[in-house]
């Protein structure tokens, strides 16, 4: 009898470790381009850093890469951001201000499209301005012992009219960690008539003070957007002899364009040799600064051991 009953509770195991392995396998969640996802691969993309919506847009690649890294998101800081552009005699002229949650709330009930004044002066008009609003997220993710992953979004709650090559980054103590992985960027964006699209094309910067992209905006007219947002993100380790460090900062930073620049390695003296990304942010040379409007950095921190 007992040897029946032994044999009974290790058929039950058995069915229940099946049950638990089958669940464990089962499509939790299927994306926008059909990829399949288990309920642990889309936690483990979730814990990285990634959105929903990046995980719905996101391609097979990128999720091939991403799928099986178990990590923790230890560190999440969100700035909003409202830039205003004032074009006077055809010399623009921006500001960008820090709001608040509920400042931004109130201001994007307020936004509207670029509004044109009756004075004229030459052929351009007196006092046109617009407003550009968007948030700025800048996360820190545990992969094991060894390794973080720093990561920076951007979501425009409002298009931008100047579409050129802007510029984002992270930077960090070059003293604690370096780059060791390639820079990882992808932007999206929707039009009113439902179409998706994405683009993979960037310059990227890997120096020892911080990782960075150069990117063209969509060229897709403003008034046809309805959607835009771009990420960027790569691993950090420790420098060689560094002993234990107890906070580690990702300092993620932007820079929009009011004109164009050729953002190519290959340009001598150009855009990509008259910026560095570090812990203070993006710093760009003249005469680059002056038609480049850089945010104020948002800094997500890691404090523990490491």
């Amino acid at each position: 009898m007992r040897k029946f009953l032994y044999t009974v509770g290790l058929a039950t195991v058995i069915l229940l470790n099946a049950a638990v392995v089958k669940a464990s396998n089962d499509v939790y969640y299927t994306n926008f381009n059909h990829l399949e996802m288990t309920e642990q691969e889309y936690n483990n993309l979730l814990n990285q850093g990634f959105t929903e919506e990046q995980i719905y847009r996101m391609d097979e690649d990128e999720f091939l890469e991403n799928k099986d890294v178990e990590a923790t998101l230890v560190s999440e800081e969100k700035k909003y951001i409202k830039m205003h552009t004032t074009l006077i005699n055809g010399i623009k002229y921006t500001t960008s201000t820090v709001l608040s949650e509920l400042q931004y709330q109130e201001a994007l009930l307020q936004a509207q499209q670029p509004t044109y004044s009756p004075n004229v002066s030459g052929s351009y008009y007196d006092g046109d301005y617009w407003d550009s609003m968007f948030e700025i997220v800048t996360r820190i993710a545990n992969i094991n012992e060894n390794v973080f992953r720093f990561k920076m979004d951007v979501y425009w709650d409002t298009m931008p009219v100047d579409k050129y090559y802007d510029i984002m980054g992270i930077g960090f103590d070059a003293n604690d960690v370096h780059i060791g992985t390639d820079i990882f960027f992808r932007q999206d964006w929707q039009t009113y008539s439902n179409v998706f699209d994405y683009s993979l094309s960037c310059y990227t910067k890997d120096e020892n003070t911080g990782g960075s992209v150069i990117f063209e905006l969509p060229d897709v007219s403003t008034s046809s957007l309805k959607n835009l947002s771009q990420y960027m993100y790569f691993y950090v380790y420790k420098n060689t002899g560094v002993g234990t460090l107890n906070t580690l900062y990702a300092v993620g930073s932007y820079a929009h364009a009011d004109t164009y620049y050729n953002p190519s390695p290959l340009v001598t003296n150009g855009l990509y040799s008259n910026f560095t990304t570090n812990i203070a942010g993006i710093d760009l040379d003249s005469p680059y600064a002056g038609h480049y409007s850089i945010i104020a950095p948002v800094v997500a921190s890691f404090v523990g051991t490491w």
